[in-house]
């Protein structure tokens, strides 16, 4: 019970908002009122009345060009993982205004956060997964995507992890939000995600020759703690880590707490100067 309430605390704390609007001249509103009217003409199962199809199409047509594509992907994943057709078609139409990108990280999330193979949640937790890393953020990361994918590869492929999928699932949530709240000396979002640090810093910590070889629960609560302050905290652990063994002649726990200690300071608040 504990490990979903942590997740659900993850999936509603509010992320930083920061955008501009402007307005756009290309659209390609008929040709997205034509395709979402003809996929619910051609589509009968779903029982749509034709005044239903002209609301439907009329609101979908306002999201600019490739919003029949979003709206339909989305609908699609979700009346096929047994949603309720009205609640897949309210979450298609919250896509309908949504980036490509953010579409498309929504249906990978989706899909990696439901199928067994990888993290197995339930279909409502899949959802709201998926919902709160892509429509649920505000700056829209590049690497958010590809970070997810990898991460949960990584939580279902090892097979010594002293933790659950759905807890190592958390743990990449979390990860993945944090780390898509932080910002760069000019103020943008980060041009790099916590995958790589994650993973290779899990390598670090449990298998190098020269690390402090931790059994794998040990790794995970290390990471957590180092990445949570910085993604590059984990380079300033190996760094003093192995300084600390080889110059300084520290004994193993010594070591990793000085290190650990160093690597938590891998973050500090400035004040950014603005021109006038």
């Amino acid at each position: 019970m504990k490990k979903f309430l942590f997740l659900i605390l993850i999936l509603h704390s509010p992320l930083a908002v920061s955008s501009e609007l402007v307005e756009v001249y290309d659209c390609k509103s008929g040709r997205e009122y034509i395709a979402s009217y003809r996929y619910f003409s051609e589509h009968k199962e779903l029982a749509v009345s034709d005044e239903r199809k002209r609301d439907l199409s009329y609101k979908i047509s306002s999201g600019c060009t490739h919003a029949a594509w979003r709206f339909i992907n989305v609908f699609e994943i979700l009346y096929h993982a047994k949603f309720p057709s009205a609640l897949a078609i309210n979450t298609g139409l919250e896509f309908v205004n949504a980036s490509d990108e953010k579409t498309q990280a929504f249906l990978s999330i989706f899909e990696m956060s439901f199928v067994r193979s990888f993290l197995d949640f339930d279909a409502k937790t899949s959802l709201d997964i998926a919902k709160s890393l892509s429509i649920g953020m505000g700056d829209f990361p590049v690497w958010l995507k590809e970070d997810f994918e990898k991460l949960a590869k990584f939580c279902s492929s090892q097979q010594d992890l002293a933790i659950n999928k759905s807890e190592c699932a958390g743990f990449v949530v979390e990860l993945v939000k944090l780390n898509a709240n932080k910002r760069d000396r000019e103020g943008k979002v980060l041009s790099s995600g916590i995958a790589e640090p994650f993973i290779s810093g899990y390598a670090y910590l449990t298998q190098n020759e020269d690390g402090p070889k931790l059994v794998s629960n040990e790794a995970i609560k290390e990471l957590m703690a180092i990445l949570k302050v910085s993604p590059y905290g984990i380079d300033n652990f190996e760094k003093m880590y192995e300084y600390a063994t080889n110059e300084m002649k520290l004994e193993r726990n010594e070591a990793i707490q000085l290190s650990t200690e160093i690597a938590l300071k891998s973050s500090k608040k400035i004040r950014l100067e603005k021109k006038l």
